[in-house]
């Protein structure tokens, strides 16, 4: 039976807020209304790591109001708990993350769960897709402020932990340039044009997605993205934070790249060069939601004003892809994954030597230049 592992604040054992079924209504809503937790005792210290089936395989969980309820699970410390989902609202919130992070507070949408009984559960912040599909702010929370419940459901989709191999790509929350100004990743579809440094406005052909739960990156340190701070590439470069998985190749344009190499820009993986300042691996709290972009050719994009490349379907990228994944672009651009062993150009040299790799960022390093330094 396939099932899928989500990460959702607990906000306590409630009333129940449903009684009557079927009147899309919850006549005890007062007793969500409120403020849990503060800065001395934040929300993101109350994260879970719940489990929910999928019997029927549609991508939703059914609660107790469905024929077919599917269970759900989950440990909050005395041991492991199985039940069904009982109600699950659309709520009005207030979400705050402390000026420390430099993060605006989160003013919307937001999705509650109750279960049979009665933990309640806060389940996702500002989605685009669907009551509980898990795109948690990569920031931990402080504070979370419910002011009214604005629609009812019965089902929750699922935001899978597919269990594929790791793969390149961008966080949910990441903006690209795009020809409608900067967009976030996680808003971004097929058909969507992008700026490249190269070609113009080239459009994406293909996403994929994969979430990863704050349990999964306690227990593999190997996914903690990678965190770039703004100007730690170089001028405004990113603009922003940025947050990118380990392998995801960054754009080094630099004299000492030149000397090494005999061309001035090459791409690396942005990991080899955590220690520089202004780069560190980071582990979200919440987990991370991963974005992975591809064009009909290899591309640099422009993400927070640091260039990045975009999917390389080499042996790696391919291998890294889940099978259905790999199918839906086989069947969108057959000649990428049917090369015979010609593998895609790549738009700038790989660095693919550790030795090669170690000595570009310590001579970096020892010469206080950033990689984007020509």
């Amino acid at each position: 039976m396939p099932s899928f592992t989500m990460s959702m604040i607990y906000l306590g054992n409630l009333p129940e807020l449903d009684p009557a079924d079927g009147n899309a209504s919850a006549e005890n809503q007062a007793a969500l209304l409120g403020q849990y937790y503060d800065s001395s005792d934040p929300a993101a210290s109350h994260i879970v790591d719940v489990t929910a089936d999928d019997a029927n395989a549609d991508g939703l969980t059914n609660s107790n109001e469905q024929a077919n309820p599917e269970a759900i699970t989950y440990d909050l410390g005395s041991g492991p708990i199985t039940t069904y989902y009982d109600s699950l609202f659309n709520v009005d919130a207030r979400i705050e993350f402390g000026s420390e992070h430099g993060v605006p507070d989160y003013v919307g949408l937001g999705g509650v769960v109750q279960t049979e009984t009665g933990d309640t559960f806060l389940v996702m912040i500002d989605d685009d897709v669907g009551l509980g599909a898990n795109d948690l702010d990569n920031f931990p929370i402080n504070s979370i402020t419910i002011n009214s419940i604005s629609a009812f459901g019965s089902q929750q989709w699922i935001d899978a932990s597919d269990d594929q191999d790791f793969v390149p790509c961008f966080a949910a929350q990441t903006r690209l340039e795009t020809k409608r100004g900067w967009v976030r990743v996680a808003d971004l579809r097929a058909g969507d044009l992008i700026v490249t440094v190269d070609n113009g406005l080239q459009p994406i052909v293909w996403i994929g997605s994969r979430r990863l739960t704050g349990q999964q990156l306690q227990q593999d340190r190997d996914l903690h993205p990678v965190h770039i701070a703004p100007g730690a590439l170089g001028e405004g470069q990113p603009s922003r934070d940025l947050f990118l998985s380990p392998q995801h190749r960054i754009l080094v344009k630099s004299r000492i790249a030149q000397r090494m190499f005999g061309v001035d820009e090459v791409l690396l993986p942005c990991v080899q060069a955590v220690g520089l300042p202004g780069i560190r691996r980071y582990r979200p709290k919440l987990g991370i939601h991963y974005f992975h972009v591809l064009c009909e050719d290899h591309q640099l994009v422009s993400a927070e004003g640091a260039i990045c490349e975009t999917l390389y379907l080499g042996p790696q990228g391919v291998g890294s892809l889940s099978p259905e994944a790999q199918q839906e672009v086989k069947t969108l651009l057959p000649q990428l994954l049917d090369h015979d062993g010609n593998l895609p150009q790549t738009v700038r040299p790989f660095v693919d030597k550790p030795h090669q790799r170690k000595r570009l960022i310590e001579r970096h390093a020892y010469n206080h230049k950033t990689l984007c330094d020509a």
